[in-house]
């Protein structure tokens, strides 16, 4: 049996999707036969393990937090290095250690690409990781074939998965609504995640016009916005004239959130970069939801969403593809129809124990 220590400064106890794909990826490698693995975060852990394992809906993993400083930890890790066969890591700034492992101490070493190097310090780290990695794993083709690692096994595992048991089928879209407290009387729009990384004003504008050349009374919702983030955002839809059409949540439950998909019309990933690891996950997480998407299309997006088969891509700046996009969705409800059952059936390849399996295909090359 290979023993696996995923290292990470990452605080397991939050709800962020980064976090999730940890413990879940680290959960399926731990369901093989050929695997033991363990973690090793430099964060503090801001709940208890057992609520962490229930909320994140795995088995119990050995998680060691470590808030010390980089040097301690790298120590902690070093002193533990007679009982691990692997190191796995997704974190760049982890690379020194990656480094220490395969050429000093001469272990192997997996690395999980989820974009390339952006700041000024990252392409040394990921020379570094590149370097020190027996195994590359990444998020999406494009994303591997921009690396430049043809030398080294590598394999695509989809950084996202299509949990239908998350979602409530049985439940009406106006149940929901009026759950929520979300508008009865009209085609709702739905957004969640962060707002930082996207660009959410050609999609406004689209709105705007909408507002005034449809018949129909048409909403949005954002959701998961941060504290600090609703008061700027607020006045930014204030000045496209939608305060009474688009709504703004903060942060809910992971749970909660599948509720608020379902009780979309349709859901939407607006801009976020056209990078090789531009794939949010929030791709998978619509596809069970039996809603069509809207989504940018850009290199790494149309490795799982197709145009007119299971969403609707739309050049994300351009306001008028928004505006022509939900047009066709509210006047052809059979067309919104197809594409969300296309969308629902082909999310049933992406899970946690496919993504698992995928990376097992480069451990057992190393």
């Amino acid at each position: 049996m290979k023993r696996i220590c995923y290292i990470t400064q990452s605080n397991l106890a939050l709800t962020r999707s980064h976090v999730r794909g940890v413990l879940k990826t680290s959960n399926a490698l731990n369901q093989l036969s050929d695997y033991e693995v363990s973690i090793m975060t430099r964060s503090k852990l801001s709940k208890p393990l057992e609520v962490i394992f229930a909320e994140k809906e795995i088995n119990p993993l050995s998680i060691t937090s470590l808030p010390v400083s980089y040097r301690d930890f790298v120590q902690a890790i070093i002193a533990k290095r007679n009982e691990i066969d692997i190191i796995y890591f997704r974190d760049h700034k982890l690379a020194p250690i990656a480094f220490l492992f395969r050429f000093i101490f001469r272990k192997k070493v997996v690395f999980e690409v989820h974009r390339l190097a952006e700041k000024w310090f990252e392409p040394l780290l990921w020379a570094i990781s590149k370097l020190s990695a027996n195994a590359v794993v990444g998020i999406s083709q494009v994303l591997i074939d921009a690396l430049h690692v043809s030398s080294k096994p590598t394999v695509v595992a989809h950084c996202g998965v299509t949990e239908y048991h998350l979602f409530d089928y049985n439940t009406s879209q106006a149940e929901l609504r009026q759950e929520l407290n979300l508008p009865q009387d009209g085609y709702l729009v739905g957004y969640a995640g962060q707002l930082l990384a996207y660009d959410l004003n050609p999609v406004f504008e689209a709105l705007q016009k909408l507002q005034n050349h449809h018949n129909h009374n048409i909403y949005m919702y954002i959701l998961g916005a941060k504290t600090a983030e609703v008061e700027p955002l607020t006045k930014q839809i204030a000045e496209y004239g939608l305060s009474h059409q688009v709504i703004v949540r903060e942060r809910v439950l992971h749970n909660d959130v599948m509720k608020y998909y379902r009780a979309a019309d349709c859901l939407i990933v607006p801009f976020g970069g056209d990078g090789p690891g531009d794939l949010p996950t929030k791709c998978y997480e619509y596809m069970a939801t039996e809603r069509p998407i809207v989504a940018e299309r850009n290199q790494a997006t149309v490795e799982i969403l197709h145009h007119e088969k299971n969403a609707l891509l739309v050049d994300a700046l351009v306001a008028q593809d928004w505006y022509d996009a939900f047009v066709r969705l509210i006047d052809d409800q059979q067309l919104g129809k197809q594409l969300s059952e296309q969308a629902f059936d082909d999310g049933k390849q992406y899970t946690w124990e496919q993504r698992g399996l995928a990376i097992d295909s480069i451990l057992q090359k190393i």
